[in-house]
């Protein structure tokens, strides 16, 4: 009975533990904002980034439309060699927007944009991905469930042999 009874224990203060973990990552995302000065009907890559498998919002602030595109590696490896365009996903044509966007495989992963337009522009780009806080919700209260339900049987049946 002890055992099990430590078990709850361990697996309720381990519940209690990720719950902490899980605070403390949604009070401070991963988000990093860039600006890209594009002269007038030019191509940008930033800089590939290894992301994981995750939501990711993207913020676009620009005075012109501009095309954004998110390449994986292979996209990006296209991109390099032959200049053929192969995006994940593309936003067409937006100036002033918040595209979310969910990867489903963990990778490195890049920002293509591009300025048809005949004038120079800066771009602000603020990239923040989110996603593992539900995970870690998920996963510290099913563990608090399990101990708890561990715990107080080990007692109640502790308490029924005395």
């Amino acid at each position: 009975m002890k055992k099990l009874s430590r078990l709850g224990a361990n697996l309720l203060l381990v519940g209690i533990s990720l719950f902490m973990i899980t605070t403390l990552r949604a009070s401070s995302p991963y988000s990093f904002p860039t600006r890209v000065s594009m002269p007038s009907d030019s191509w940008s890559m930033l800089n590939p980034e290894l992301w994981s498998p995750r939501n990711f919002r993207l913020e676009v602030s620009s005075k012109v439309l501009i095309d954004i595109f998110v390449l994986d590696r292979d996209g990006i490896e296209l991109w390099e060699e032959q200049e053929m365009l192969r995006p994940l996903f593309s936003f067409n044509a937006t100036e002033h927007k918040i595209h979310n966007v969910e990867l489903s495989k963990r990778g490195k992963f890049a920002l293509l944009i591009h300025n048809p337009s005949d004038s120079n522009v800066d771009v602000m780009l603020s990239t923040t991905l989110y996603g593992l806080e539900n995970d870690l919700l998920l996963a510290s209260t099913t563990m608090s469930i399990f101990g708890i339900i561990i715990f107080l049987s080990a007692k109640v049946k502790y308490r029924k042999k005395r």
